[in-house]
């Protein structure tokens, strides 16, 4: 899409509502990559359930040219699981056709290899070290008038917080 200085720019006193940015800036895409292809990759986890959006990661979908149904769904799925996503492959290709109202895929085609949500699961926070001896004295003296358990709890660990970033 190109600026043409030609054209005529519309205004209004009132601001535009995000659904009707979002239109305007996905329908580009969504002319060429077709509907289907993102609603798939945005409502996975409704079409397939969560234990198989966990596992399986829509990347595309190949249409044959000319043609928006029977197409080829690619898929990313987790280590391990691609013989159980092969053998659900009905279910999946059912489901899929179930949301859509039509076939709208007839073939899955599986890529095994770590998904991008097992990674961040992977980096666990670290534990914070514990507070010096002096540190946790200090701070438990500052708190000692506070009677409401929430309260003291919520300034504890804020706290904790404060003292470790001095040490």
């Amino acid at each position: 899409m190109s600026f043409d200085p030609n054209q005529k720019r519309r205004f209004s006193l009132f601001p535009t509502t995000l659904q009707k940015a979002a239109e305007i800036a996905t329908r580009p895409a969504f002319k060429k990559y077709g509907i289907v292809q993102a609603r798939l990759t945005t409502d996975w986890l409704n079409i397939v359930g969560p234990v198989l959006a966990q596992k399986a990661l829509p990347t595309r979908i190949q249409f044959a040219k000319g043609r928006k149904d029977g197409g080829t769904l690619f898929l990313d799925v987790a280590t391990g699981w691609a013989l159980e996503i092969q053998h659900l492959e009905p279910v999946i290709l059912e489901k899929i056709a179930t949301y859509f109202g039509y076939r709208a895929v007839e073939r899955i085609h599986i890529t095994q290899r770590p998904l991008p949500m097992q990674n961040e699961k992977a980096k666990a926070a670290p534990t914070p070290a514990p507070l010096s001896a002096s540190a946790q004295e200090k701070l438990e003296k500052t708190l000692e008038q506070v009677t409401d358990p929430d309260l003291r709890a919520a300034l504890e660990k804020l706290g904790e917080g404060i003292f470790r970033g001095k040490q």
